[in-house]
């Protein structure tokens, strides 16, 4: 029975080779390639299809012959099954295997016929740890079973979310040691070389500081990263048991690549001084590509088998380079030829997997890798362009050092005619500026003592007008919780503040007469008397009327009625009048208006849009009243305009205006008077900065 099953299941197999050509072992060859007419394939839309589904009578003729040189599966969501014969007309002792080029292949089984009817899986794989592997080879390596003088047939199951190709060889064991022998030095060498330029490069780094030699260090190991993706030696060797990254290394190296090469082409030719235009457009690339390298991953996952967008970066950097040779920049030689180089190593690999209009070269260690080969020789080149561009570097310096030395030679010889002429100038000057010299040093004493005399006068009026200001011991005997910032702008100020008490009822203000300094000062000593005067005159404590009847009397003073009048001085006025026993206030302004805050909420009571001293219209301007009720914990403030108009902030062009002023306020009215006044103190001094002083500043506030 066991005889009849063998049997039946080796004309099964002959009826399944029927499709593709048998691979035939012959003594005197030692590798076969599975390709073209030797291989069937099927598709598996479902990638549900097992061994024993496959090898059935009923998937017999679904396979397709093969008809490329380079089989790949197109249609990354199907699982591909292939399908060939081989029949081993060598003597047992000559054993085989089966390898698979391509180590970028995420699934693959490979099935062996048990002698039972039945196959043996060995599974593989880059979504495998590397030591699952049956043998530790960075290719897909399966043993064959002993079947000389046999026909048999052998499947392999591919699953891959990428691009793959599905190329084998059919090798005698000590072909594949003696092909796996020289292929793993050649790398060797290969990478001890990238290893060794990227070190050298990296000390010139090191002690030149020149970025050129981080972004060609960067991207040789770029480079190494990508070549060990793609050849399996970084699996092999480097993330053995971190298999998911397998499909992001290449991708990220080749990302990585673009980006440092484009980034040395910008520094090695000083795109940004010598082409401008092309320094934009390369960092415009750059850009582009970094968006790329994001859809990649997350927005558009089928770029990542595209060429193009790496492409176009290197014909960018290829015509960049041709055009500073064109300018006469001699080091860009040499990254001509090492592009050109890799370009032909690129050519050359691709035409070792696929066909030109019917044209390939064969598959062997040199073609295979000849994109390594044009590799090293690009990075050669480029490390001599580096030492070359310094080269002319030191040959520029050297003759502007010449140059520099001739004309400081010639600068000399100038300069020593000169001294001659200037030592007779300067002794025919030295009379005249000693007498010069003379008469201003006796000009400066006779102004340096009318500046004195002057200053003396001023400082006295200072005197004097602080001892007119109210004393605030006295006011504090009315009002306990109150503060004053008073600062003039020069020694004497136009701004003052005034304080009465008449028939149980306080009488205070904050005056901004017009100007400052002394012509300020002396408005203010006039609006002070005439104050104390009104207030000795009249028994009326109406707000309003004060102004008004202060209005008139400074318009008399100064002659403004007269025709012809030159004077027109006057002051802004905030007055109030306080009831202790009704807790009321009665406030009539002129241009200054008055802020009480209740519980962190102001109310604004506007002033006349009147000041004091100026007729309009030949009119002398009449004031209203405006009353308010205020309660234990309400503050009020009156002030001059000097706070809000003070210059200053960030770029000390801005004012700092009545909202920030009445916003300050209504922050710090909970606080302590004194509080406040340090807080009003600290922040016109923090916002003028290094700013002069623009007006004299008066703010007054007190608390119930």
């Amino acid at each position: 029975m066991k005889i009849l099953v063998r049997l039946f299941f080796g004309f099964l197999s002959l009826t399944f080779a029927f499709g593709a050509d048998v691979i035939t072992l012959t003594p005197g060859t030692n590798e076969y390639t599975a390709s073209y007419q030797f291989i069937d394939i099927f598709e598996d839309s479902s990638k549900n299809l097992t061994i024993h589904d496959i090898s059935s009578k009923e998937y017999a003729n679904r396979f397709k012959q093969n008809k490329e040189q380079l089989p790949r599966n197109y249609h990354t969501k199907s699982a591909y099954w292939i399908r060939y014969t081989v029949r081993n007309n060598c003597d047992s002792s000559i054993k085989w295997l089966q390898e698979f080029y391509d180590s970028s292949i995420e699934e693959i089984a490979f099935f062996t016929p048990d002698g039972n009817g039945g196959y043996i899986e060995t599974q593989a794989g880059n979504s495998l740890i590397f030591s699952r592997k049956n043998l530790q080879h960075k290719n897909f390596v399966f043993f064959l079973p002993d079947f000389n003088k046999k026909q048999i047939v052998y499947y392999a199951r591919i699953k891959s979310k990428h691009l793959n190709f599905m190329l084998s060889v059919v090798r005698t064991y000590q072909r594949f040691s003696n092909y796996a022998l020289n292929e793993y030095y050649f790398l060797g060498v290969f990478y001890g070389l990238i290893f060794a330029m990227a070190i050298y490069n990296l000390f010139i780094f090191i002690t030149t500081k020149d970025e050129t030699y981080l972004w060609y260090v960067l991207y040789v190991c770029s480079n190494a990263l990508y070549c060990m993706s793609l050849d399996g030696t970084g699996f092999q060797y480097l993330w053995r048991n971190h298999p998911n990254i397998n499909p992001y290394v290449s991708s990220v190296s080749l990302f990585m690549m673009v980006m440092w090469v484009l980034l040395y082409t910008e520094k090695f030719l000083a795109l940004k001084t010598v082409a401008p235009t092309f320094f934009k457009v390369l960092n415009f690339i750059i850009i582009f590509r970094i968006i790329i390298f994001i859809a990649e991953f997350s927005l558009v996952p089928n770029l990542k088998n595209t060429m193009f967008f790496d492409a176009a970066p290197m014909v960018f950097t290829y015509i960049a380079v041709i055009l500073a040779l064109r300018k006469g920049f001699v080091p860009a030689w040499y990254f001509v030829i090492g592009i050109t180089f890799l370009l032909i190593g690129f050519v050359v690999s691709n035409l070792t997997v696929n066909s030109f209009l019917g044209f390939s070269l064969p598959n062997n260690i040199i073609t295979v890798y000849s994109f390594n080969f044009g590799t090293v020789i690009q990075m050669m080149f480029l490390s001599f362009a580096l030492a070359d561009r310094i080269r002319v570097m030191k040959q520029e310096k050297d003759e502007a050092q010449l140059g520099i030395i001739s004309q400081l030679r010639e600068n000399q010889d100038l300069k020593d005619n000169l001294n001659k002429e200037l030592e007779q100038a300067v002794t025919e000057r030295t009379a005249e500026v000693i007498l010069q010299k003379e008469e201003m040093e006796e000009q400066s004493k006779r102004i340096a003592s009318l500046y004195k005399e002057v200053t003396d006068s001023i400082e006295t009026s200072k005197v004097i007008q602080q001892s007119i200001l109210p004393s605030t011991g006295v006011m504090k005997l009315f009002l306990p919780n109150f503060f004053i910032v008073y600062k003039p702008k020069d020694i004497v100020s136009g701004d003052f503040y005034w304080f009465h008490v008449k028939n149980h009822k306080i009488f205070i203000a904050a005056i901004d007469c017009t100007g400052h300094g002394v012509a300020g000062a002396f408005m203010s000593l006039i609006g002070y008397n005439l104050l104390n005067q009104i207030m000795k005159e009249k028994s009326n404590d109406n707000a309003a009327d004060i102004l008004t009847k202060l209005n008139a009397d400074v318009i008399k003073s100064l002659h403004q009625d007269e025709a012809g009048a030159l004077s027109r001085e006057g002051m802004d006025i905030a007055l109030c009048v306080i009831d202790m026993s009704q807790k009321k206030i009665q406030f009539s302004g002129a241009n200054n208006p008055l802020y009480h805050i209740r519980n962190k909420e102001i109310t604004v009571y506007k002033a006349d849009r009147n000041s004091i001293g100026i007729q309009r219209g030949g009119k002398i301007a009449a004031f209203t009243n405006q009353e308010l009720d205020f309660i234990k914990g309400d503050s009020i403030y009156i002030f001059s305009d000097g706070y809000a108009g003070q210059i200053g902030g960030e770029d000390g062009q801005q004012k700092f205006m009545y909202p920030r002023f009445r916003e300050l306020l209504i922050n710090n009215s909970d606080q302590p008077m004194e509080v406040q006044k340090e807080g009003l103190e600290n922040a016109i001094e923090n916002w003028k900065k290094d700013q002069e002083q623009l007006d004299d500043i008066l703010v007054m506030g007190f608390r119930f």
